[in-house]
């Protein structure tokens, strides 16, 4: 019996509050095979923290048994605890709700469980170890058949902190939770977790927000789901299951708006607008995602990424630029700091949309407006930063309008606040890129164990840069 989540997803709840420890979950047998009525392949994820313990499958099949050459009926499945007591006997505590199944099995025919069974347990840290999970299959006749975890289950544990991860690491481990808690319709899981990075602005180390990671978390695994099913209906109705069942829930509109955008947009490229059916649908949906926006904006406007959608909006429907600004200041006033906002409005203004060199450069300056009080120069490398990875590419200095002194006093304030290896590495390569053979070998000194091959993908343009700059030096 093998696990279906990824090792990313089950090392991921180790990086919240409530998932301080996760590990992979199977399901054995005390008797061989030919004593059961039936077979219970399953496997799933475990997770505790200092005071609660949680369980679920990820596969589920039952098999009735060929040995016995009759049918069985199947009741109910459910997902338990069960509580070691100190003769090594075990009770099942009774915590998790029964799965009704109804259905006769013939011999050797196998049923597989598509909604996953959960369980949770409130249990102090020093008590955990007393418990395993357990697997309960109802028949007809009132009988029971069990198969459980390992007993070390819940053993003892090492708390993983998310300082203990590189940015990547940790970048990766976010999104991962978000998606599989999305994935498997944990919407109030989503929302305390939204709730939690928004009003805590929790940030990775390089400064990217929690948030952020959150809804790309959500964002990738629909993009992989519409790719496989070729389609977005089935997306947005798990985003309207959100919605329905957390009326209130600013994540679920907005994931929801954006769920809208992204369908609008597999109708439009370069002849779209040439085809009145695709440019037809390509503004439905993107007039639907305006919409409801704008009917949950008395509430989802809490979460700065409202207005990231709103600007995805005014964008694809090409706001005239005095209305687009209205927009912008509204949001960046509301919520100066949310990074991710300026990304998204970037496009507007860049080349590719209604702006140019000059525009991207006006927005650089004014983002600092913005958040100089924290961030100080800052927000001027970030952006451009931004540009080069959307636009620019290794043309950022040749071909924009970015000054280069000015961007290197940003890099100090961001290096100021957020000294991490993922900023540095980047900063040296702008560096280098700009030919500032001081600031290339200053940063280049502070980076620790290896260059991160994330950032410098071009073969051999690390070393050449730091022997340029250690050459120019010497030289000088």
């Amino acid at each position: 019996m093998k696990g279906i989540l990824a090792s990313a997803a089950a090392f991921l709840l180790a990086l919240s509050n409530s998932y301080l420890h996760a590990e992979q979950l199977e399901f054995s047998f005390e008797q061989s095979p030919e004593q059961w009525a039936f077979q219970l392949d399953a496997a799933g994820q475990a997770s505790q923290s200092d005071e609660r313990l949680e369980i679920r499958t990820t596969s589920l099949t039952i098999k009735n048994n060929p040995k016995h050459q009759t049918k069985k009926w199947v009741d109910y499945i459910r997902l338990d605890f069960a509580y070691r007591k100190p003769d090594g006997a075990w009770d099942i505590v009774k915590t998790g709700t029964p799965v009704m199944v109804n259905k006769i099995l013939a011999p050797n025919e196998s049923l597989r469980i598509d909604k996953p069974l959960s369980s949770a347990l409130d249990a102090p840290r020093d008590k955990q170890n007393k418990y395993w999970a357990v697997i309960t299959l109802g028949t007809n006749d009132g009988g029971t058949i069990y198969t459980h975890s390992r007993d070390d289950l819940f053993g003892s544990w090492t708390e993983t902190s998310p300082s203990e991860l590189s940015e990547l690491e940790l970048r990766e481990s976010l999104e991962s939770k978000s998606a599989m808690l999305f994935e498997y319709d944990e919407f109030d899981a989503l929302d305390k977790d939204a709730k939690d990075y928004l009003e805590n602005a929790r940030r990775t180390s390089s400064g990217l927000w929690y948030l952020t990671l959150f809804d790309t978390g959500i964002m990738g695994f629909a993009n992989r789901r519409a790719y496989e099913d070729q389609s977005w209906d089935g997306l947005e109705e798990k985003a309207k299951a959100w919605i329905e069942a957390r009326p209130d829930s600013a994540a679920a509109q907005v994931t929801y708006a954006k769920f809208l955008i992204q369908h609008a947009w597999q109708y439009r490229s370069d002849n779209s607008k040439a085809d009145f059916l695709k440019n037809w649908l390509f503004n439905h949906y993107i007039e639907r995602a305006q919409k409801v926006l704008e009917e949950s904006k008395s509430f989802a406007s809490s979460d700065p990424r409202w207005y990231e959608a709103m600007f995805l909006v005014a964008t694809a429907h090409n706001w005239e630029e005095e209305k687009f600004l209205a927009l912008e200041k509204e949001g960046f006033s509301k919520f100066p700091y949310y990074y991710q906002m300026y990304f998204v409005a970037f496009d507007y203004h860049s080349p590719r949309w209604r702006g140019g060199d000059k525009q991207i450069e006006d927005f650089a300056n004014r983002a600092i407006t913005y958040t100089a009080e924290k961030d100080g120069r800052g927000m001027y490398a970030r952006v451009y930063w931004y540009a080069s990875q959307r636009y620019y590419g290794s043309r950022l200095f040749t071909e924009s309008a970015v000054t280069w002194g000015k961007m290197s006093d940003a890099i100090n304030d961001v290096l100021a606040q957020y000294p991490d290896q993922w900023n540095i590495n980047n900063f040296a390569y702008f560096s280098c890129l700009a030919g500032d053979v001081n600031k290339t070998r200053s940063l280049i000194s502070r980076i620790q164990d290896a260059p991160l091959a994330n950032v410098w993908q071009e073969e051999g343009l690390f070393e050449r840069c730091r022997q340029w700059s250690a050459e120019e030096s010497r030289s000088g």
